[in-house]
């Protein structure tokens, strides 16, 4: 297979590449609203279609090193090239289509990275509440025996929050 027809190639497989990634960003997008409305049904569905598209990604990156390799080896070398160096040495009609690939896939790439961070927060805030809450619940977060004391007082509540039940009531 020639240089050419090898660019024509890898340009094919990171055109699929970054479909697959505007797929991922709308399931990441989707993936925060679920959680927030605590859907786990659907929650479940986009977590597996999630999963599926990163294993096509991988599927795709490990074609697009094979290529590069063979690239790397038509043109006399051993290092592994990025897409902007496939550019500088690609043909007029792909080297512009590299170069946009390439930052697609870096504003791709990053806008996941920041979803998922923004999802694994929300995550991580609920579980610390659902840990207060039990807490609450079992009277491990507030020092007092109980909410209202003896006399039908409310007792003060520290920082941690009240508890959401009360012998009494």
């Amino acid at each position: 297979m020639s240089i050419n027809e090898s660019l024509q190639l890898l340009t094919q497989v990171m055109l699929k590449v970054s479909e697959l990634y505007t797929a991922l960003i709308e399931c990441l997008e989707v993936e925060n609203i679920l959680m927030t409305n605590i859907d786990t049904k659907n929650l479940l569905e986009v977590t597996q279609t999630k999963e599926l598209l990163l294993a096509e990604i991988l599927n795709l990156d490990a074609q697009r090193k094979n290529l590069v390799f063979d690239i790397a080896q038509s043109l006399g070398t051993q290092k592994e090239m990025s897409l902007l160096e496939l550019a500088a040495i690609a043909p007029a009609e792909l080297k512009e289509k590299l170069g946009d690939l390439h930052k697609v896939l870096n504003l791709q790439i990053q806008q996941c990275k920041n979803l998922n961070k923004q999802n694994m927060d929300l995550a991580v805030v609920s579980l610390d509440r659902i840990d207060l809450m039990k807490k609450n619940i079992l009277g491990k977060g507030n020092n007092n025996a109980e909410n209202y004391n003896a006399q039908g007082n409310r007792n003060p509540i520290n920082d941690h929050g009240g508890r959401l039940l009360s012998k009494k009531a």
